[in-house]
């Protein structure tokens, strides 16, 4: 359990009385984590990806990276996100353009 405070950062400490527990499920700020289950995170948060899911969110995150990548080329082009994300008819109807 994490403590914080405004001023500090700490964890709980521990108990030293009993033995621990390899391969049980845990609970990670109230996510259920199981053996062999992926955690991720970085300074925005963090994510578990359920063992079973591992591959497929793997290439769902590589997909989306392609595709970022090729946001980030074709506005270098010049290209307007506007145009990339097709949102010409939406601003329309908003009678934004």
């Amino acid at each position: 359990m994490l403590v914080q405070h405004p001023f500090c950062l700490s964890i709980k400490g521990t108990g030293k009385n009993k033995p621990g527990r390899v391969g049980e499920p845990i609970t990670v700020g109230g996510v259920p984590v199981q053996t062999g289950d992926v955690i991720v995170g970085d300074r925005d948060g963090g994510v578990v990806v359920a063992a079973k899911d591992a591959e497929k969110t793997l290439q769902r995150a590589r997909e989306r990276e392609a595709k970022e990548d090729g946001f980030r080329r074709a506005l270098r082009e010049g290209r307007a996100t506007v145009e990339l994300m097709h949102l010409e008819d939406s601003l329309a109807r908003l009678h934004l353009a």
